[in-house]
């Protein structure tokens, strides 16, 4: 079957189509010689590009903006909770218990050093998180802020979705990873 080689990216385009279906080039004038024979099963895609030829660049920008998107809101409810874990600690540091009957008022001011510690530990890379965008390792340090969340069942609706389409090509490419 006859195909045609764009000129601008170099993918075989199966069966003529009038554009590119990776770049979205039209192939209005192109020259005799980037028509092509080449069975549809042998088609090769240079590294980098998407593997399914029906989406297009267009299409996974698309996708990578709604992954984006949903990181982000997972980072800032994660901020709000640690952040909500700190300030307990703080409390806890700061309010008067010498009223209390049944709990040790030390105990107390030990769990408050541990919250407000762990709190403040992991607020802050999960309010870094939005910020990762354009950076070459922030898809690795993204994963590791979905992975800090997998440790509780009740993120899981949230996290392991999330990390489905974290790990995918199209993310990686978005971080300039291969």
């Amino acid at each position: 079957m006859n195909s045609v080689k764009c000129p601008q990216c170099g993918l075989v385009n199966w069966g003529a189509p009038p554009v590119c279906k990776r770049c979205g080039r039209s192939f209005d004038g192109v020259s005799a010689q980037d028509f092509v024979s080449i069975p549809a099963g042998e088609q090769t895609f240079a590294p980098g590009f998407p593997v399914n030829p029906a989406i297009t660049l267009a299409q996974e920008t698309e996708q990578t903006r709604k992954v984006w998107k949903w990181f982000v809101i997972y980072c800032v409810l994660m901020t709000l909770i640690y952040l909500t874990c700190a300030g307990a600690g703080a409390f806890l540091l700061l309010f008067d218990f010498s009223s209390a009957r049944n709990r040790d008022v030390e105990e107390l001011k030990v769990q408050g050093v541990i919250f407000l510690i762990i709190g403040l530990a992991l607020m802050i890379p999960y309010a870094m998180g939005p910020f990762l965008k354009g950076k070459s390792w922030g898809w690795v340090f993204g994963i590791v802020l979905i992975a800090i969340g997998m440790t509780s069942c009740c993120l899981w609706p949230i996290t392991i979705p999330l990390l489905i389409q974290w790990i995918k090509p199209e993310m990686k490419r978005a971080f300039g990873q291969s």
